[in-house]
């Protein structure tokens, strides 16, 4: 007969089936001590009679799936992961399937690339456990930001930094930028892209670094005066895990975003600029979530604020009496000096972009010019450039005499030289 394999439930139906058997227990009974119907009971002990105790074992074991994929469908799946997506997780290597018409589930393509060598299976390391904290309620309520460097553009060799802004409450990409660094610029660009999209957000999650923390005492950084001006509050992080949302999303970022510029034929920053809102709109399609409360937060930009002006380098200079000042080594005047009266009123220099200057007086935008140089200060000039070629020269100094007067001068630094002498001593009497 050989031997049966059966299940903890197949032996418990095998002893109160027995017992229905020998009519020490009632069909009713044994259907609900087994959780089923007692016409299932009558049934099983019918196979048990006719069948013994391999009636009872299910006839599916052993036996193929009746969802079990074609063969082809594998072969063919497989076929087009290996060429075209070999580097390609399970998760985004199932949706590029479906391209091809190749529905199967991420758990699936995940067996299957284990099987055939495309995917190792990696134990995930033990990592410190963060309590996880309540999203917002509105949308613009609070907005995390963060910059990533990484290899953005695999075609160029490109390894730039990525700064996002990205929505508390619906996890939705608001704006995203490429640029070298991570300089004030990028987050200045950023930010007007995020307040031309949807407007003034209540407050930035941000962490402590130099561009939005000040490291020298009580100021204030560039990019804090800017929301200041513009109400709107900033947060300071002092660990990672406290914005993880913007810290999963650049994980996030950095595999589906590098394959999606890869598959573009990018191999410029500024080439990736260009289509970045259009992957902006497809990871807010799939990841975005709805908030608690439909309201926005976010508040209109009101004809008061200039954005172009605020959202730049703001540096503080004093007019000189002739209504003049000087800006990065280049002198400047002011054309309507009388509305002004008096001299050493402080002004505001923006620099725009393209290094244009906007200068500003409580306010009130001065037009400005440059100052053309006076004949003095070209004669001083050329003798500056005269004295520089002097010192590159690098004359030999002249030697002095040993009878110049210098020499008798006493001192530390002075030659002693003998005093001649009229008489000798063996005349003095």
């Amino acid at each position: 007969m050989g031997l049966l394999q059966m299940s903890n439930t197949e032996l418990d139906r095998l002893r109160i089936l027995e017992k229905v058997k020998d009519k020490r227990m009632s069909q009713k009974t044994a259907g609900a001590w087994l959780g089923i119907t007692d016409r299932q009971v009558r049934n099983l002990l019918k196979c048990y009679i006719s069948n013994g105790d391999r009636g009872l074992i299910s006839k599916k074991r052993g036996a193929e799936s009746n969802n079990k994929y074609d063969d082809v469908l594998k072969k063919k799946a497989l076929e087009i992961l290996t060429e075209h997506y070999a580097d390609y997780g399970p998760t985004l290597s199932a949706e590029k399937l479906q391209d091809y018409k190749i529905i199967v589930s991420r758990e699936t393509i995940r067996k299957w690339m284990i099987e055939a060598g495309i995917w190792r299976l990696t134990r995930s390391k033990k990592k410190k456990i963060h309590q996880s904290r309540k999203r917002r309620s509105y949308f613009g309520e609070l907005i995390q930001g963060d910059g990533s460097h990484h290899l953005w553009i695999i075609l160029g060799g490109i390894v730039c930094c990525l700064t996002i802004f990205i929505d508390d409450a619906t996890s939705q990409l608001t704006a995203m930028h490429f640029s070298e660094e991570e300089t004030l610029e990028a987050y200045f660009e950023v930010l007007q892209q995020h307040l031309k999209n949807y407007g003034r957000c209540r407050s930035l999650y941000l962490d402590r670094s130099a561009i939005a923390k000040c490291r020298k005492g009580e100021g204030e950084t560039q990019f804090e005066r800017a929301l200041r001006r513009l109400g709107i509050e900033l947060i300071h992080a002092y660990s990672p895990q406290a914005k993880g949302r913007v810290e999963r999303a650049n994980r996030t970022l950095q595999d589906r975003l590098v394959k999606f510029l890869k598959e573009r034929g990018i191999k410029q920053i500024k080439e990736a600029n260009e289509i970045v809102e259009e992957f902006r709109e497809l990871y807010n399609k799939k990841f975005s979530i709805k908030p608690k409360f439909n309201e926005d937060a976010h508040r209109e930009l009101e004809m008061g604020y200039d954005i172009e002006g605020e959202l730049c380098r703001i540096e503080k200079r004093r007019l000189t009496k002739n209504f003049s000042f000087s800006f990065k080594n280049v002198n400047y005047k002011v054309k309507n000096p009388v509305k002004y009266r008096k001299g050493g009123k402080e002004i505001e220099i923006s620099v725009l972009k393209e290094g244009k200057l906007k200068v500003k007086y409580q306010g009130r935008e001065l037009e400005i010019e440059k100052e053309e140089l006076s004949w003095k200060s070209i004669e001083e000039t050329k003798i500056h450039e005269s004295n520089e070629r002097w010192i590159k020269e690098k004359r030999t100094p002249r030697k002095v005499k040993e009878t110049h007067p210098w020499k008798r001068v006493s001192g530390r630094s002075a030659k002693i030289v003998p005093f001649p002498m009229k008489h000798s001593l063996d005349n003095v009497i």
